[in-house]
């Protein structure tokens, strides 16, 4: 099932597919990229923030907390 890494919820993990919308959002896709969100890269979401704008991502062995707006740029595959 394909989603957006904005939507996923607490423990969901899957598959980047592609950093979305790199011509609109340039800086910030950028920026992703150098984070190490490359597709074929595995991500789980690890928490959730109370009032739902913060994520924290596990990716590559390490962990990084981004905005749901930041992270609807990323194209997940979910695993089952």
């Amino acid at each position: 099932m394909l989603k957006k890494l904005g939507e996923l919820k607490k423990e969901e993990r899957g598959k980047i597919l592609k950093t979305c919308c790199l011509q609109a959002n340039s800086k910030i896709a950028r920026r992703l990229l150098e984070m190490g969100f490359l597709k074929g890269s595995e991500v789980e979401i690890k928490h959730d923030a109370p009032f739902g704008d913060l994520i924290v991502v596990a990716i590559r062995g390490g962990f990084i907390a981004l905005r749901r707006k930041e992270a609807n740029l990323v194209e997940v595959e979910v695993y089952e």
